[in-house]
């Protein structure tokens, strides 16, 4: 089943998977409202999501037409989706025009309300936000109703097991949890209907999943992740204020964000694309501003192109160079015909520009240098570990680092210079491990397990473990190391879900 289910998500891109699981939520929400399980009028309910769907994508394509830039088919559609669910269904022209109203400010605060080509808030959050603080529309976040529970639950965990953020979700519930219970002791509130209210009638689960989790507005490390779900979870159910509502809460939570994080887009110069391996290439770009990262971090690359696919127009790539080159390198596999999104960056001209939405992960290297490492990349996953091993050769900060390197083929072994000069310059000790070895191979042939990395490496247990690669793979490595004892905290992952 868990095969199956990553299988699926793997499939599309997070912000795909999030408008289909709106769209499964809306439409469940039709369907109990017109068979009378909702107590709102199916009409009112059809009528405001049609408004909200035309006028946010007529605000998109305006915006983006005023601002010289390609409208994003995903973003204005989840927009208008979890604004459906925020705002009252329209029920006369007043709230119609009010409604509508809504859907510009959110779709036109992601062009004003940014700083250096990053908006800053929420859009629906901030939008209802607003509207709220003028008197336009009131919020009601309908979709928080028991009957609409399962399946927010369900398009919920989706969403957090496609991003791996559960730590961070988890945390925003948790911290609401306590609250609700602190609040209602101090009030004398019977503790039994306060948590069958804030798990059934309150927008806790939406927020967490689904809002919480807007990938522009979430921090970059895992540190302020927490601290961030902990800030919205306690400010959406302290009770402190009338108006601390928890539309507001997240706009608060983003600015948190947005003062420690990242100020700005990395925007790139596009310089070209070299083969690596047989089916691996790397993508070259130049900075047009220096920016800053740690090795093992992230980029997200947005690149609007003409007949998007369904993987969208943004994806991710772990950073293969090191902080001080003077080029931005990640390397992805190819395939024939591939996604829109690899064919457009891949026939990009030279000097093209790419902007990027964030930069970020916790995939980094301990800051104790007296910790034994132990690396285990699977064919394209070693991306992170070049910009590791390039950044500690140039440093020359010698470690005691043994990688076991799987790969398809001899041939898919990549970066092979740098390995042969950290062997050299930190006593890196690499073992490549090929799973359908020629006869002519004379090393390590087979996929990696938990028994190879008992065989190869005898002292792993006492090693710090990080994974990289395919996302069944690390999962799949991480579950029997822990199952043969080696705790959870040194274990570290991260993975590549189908570039």
């Amino acid at each position: 089943m868990k095969q199956l289910v990553e299988s699926y998500i793997n499939k599309i891109t997070m912000y795909w998977l999030v408008v289909y699981g709106l769209i499964l939520i809306a439409t469940v929400a039709l369907v109990l409202s017109a068979g009378g399980v909702l107590n709102i009028s199916f009409v009112a309910m059809a009528t405001s999501l049609t408004v909200l769907i035309a006028v946010s994508y007529g605000a998109s394509r305006l915006f983006a037409w005023i601002f010289s830039t390609k409208h994003n088919r995903e973003s204005w559609a989840i927009t208008a989706l979890i604004l459906f669910f925020l705002l009252l269904p329209a029920r006369n022209g007043r709230d119609l025009l009010a409604t509508a109203l809504v859907a510009v400010i959110a779709v036109a605060s992601k062009y004003l309300l940014t700083f250096r080509q990053r908006h800053l808030f929420n859009p629906a959050a901030v939008a209802v936000t607003i509207s709220g603080l003028i008197g336009l529309a009131h919020p009601g976040w309908w979709v928080a109703t028991p009957y609409l529970l399962p399946v927010v639950l369900i398009v919920g965990l989706l969403i957090v097991w496609k991003i791996r953020h559960f730590t961070m979700v988890t945390m925003g519930i948790g911290m609401a949890v306590l609250t609700a219970l602190v609040v209602a002791l101090i009030n004398h509130y019977p503790l039994a209907e306060e948590m069958s209210f804030l798990f059934l009638s309150s927008p806790i689960i939406f927020a967490a999943t689904i809002m919480l989790t807007e990938p522009f507005t979430t921090p970059p490390t895992r540190k302020w992740q927490l601290i961030y779900a902990a800030v919205v979870g306690f400010l959406m159910t302290c009770q402190l204020a009338s108006f601390l509502t928890p539309e507001l809460a997240i706009v608060i939570g983003n600015a948190l964000v947005f003062i420690v994080g990242q100020k700005g887009a990395v925007v790139l110069e596009f310089v070209g694309v070299k083969p690596i391996a047989p089916r691996t290439v790397e993508v070259v770009m130049k900075p047009v501003r220096r920016f800053t990262f740690t090795p093992g971090q992230y980029l997200e690359l947005s690149l609007p192109h003409t007949d998007t696919d369904a993987r969208g127009m943004r994806r991710t790539f772990s950073i293969a160079s090191g902080p001080e080159d003077e080029y931005v390198r990640f390397g992805l596999t190819v395939s024939d015909p591939g996604s829109s999104f690899k064919r457009a960056l891949l026939n990009l001209n030279k000097g093209a520009i790419v902007r990027t939405t964030r930069v970020g992960g916790d995939f980094i290297l301990p800051t104790n240098t007296d910790v034994p490492l132990l690396l285990i990349a699977g064919g394209i996953g070693m991306t992170p570990f070049r910009s590791m091993l390039d950044d500690l050769v140039r440093r020359k900060e010698a470690r005691d680092i043994v990688l076991v390197y799987g790969a398809r083929s001899e041939e898919g072994l990549v970066y092979s210079e740098l390995i042969e000069s950290a062997k050299k310059t930190l006593k890196l000790v690499c073992i490549p491990v090929i799973s359908e070895a020629t006869p002519s191979w004379g090393g390590e042939a087979g996929i990696i397990t938990v028994d190879t990395i008992t065989r190869l490496v005898p002292d792993s247990a006492l090693r710090r473990i990080y994974i990289s690669g395919p996302s069944l793979m690390v999962d799949g490595l991480r579950a029997q190391l822990i199952k043969s004892g080696i705790k959870r905290n040194h274990i570290v992952k991260d993975y590549f879900s189908g570039y």
